[in-house]
């Protein structure tokens, strides 16, 4: 097995909008950068500006571990009703698996990363 296929990789940068993005890469399960993209999140909650882009666009797998960290993200979020958070781009494995555990509820779930960060300025 390659073992970069494995890595986790993640980037936290806030736009001129004021939109957290959250650039993923590889499979988001249960790995140590996982832990520290949850405390990164965790951490960065009282700075977050109530709308945050996650970028799947490079995210190849995702399992029950991966899922926890989203709905931890979103309970950081959530402190303001209408504060969206989208997932933008996500892989269609990784889009079916969001939609079979019903995030689609918490999160919009988007196509375009432009569209995303549209979404989540207004």
């Amino acid at each position: 097995m390659d073992r970069r296929e494995t890595m986790f990789k993640f980037n936290v940068q806030t736009l001129p909008s004021g939109v957290l993005l959250v650039t993923l890469k590889g499979k988001l399960c249960k790995c140590e950068a996982a832990n520290q993209l949850r405390d990164a999140l965790r951490e960065a909650s009282g700075e977050i500006r109530r709308r945050v882009v996650l970028d799947f666009a490079e995210v190849s797998f995702i399992d029950s571990f991966g899922i926890g960290y989203l709905t931890i993200l979103r309970s950081l979020v959530r402190r303001d009703d209408d504060a969206p958070v989208v997932i933008a781009r996500p892989h269609d494995q990784v889009s079916k698996v969001l939609r079979q555990v019903q995030l689609e509820l918490l999160f919009d779930i988007v196509d375009d990363l432009n569209e995303a960060i549209s979404s989540a300025s207004r």
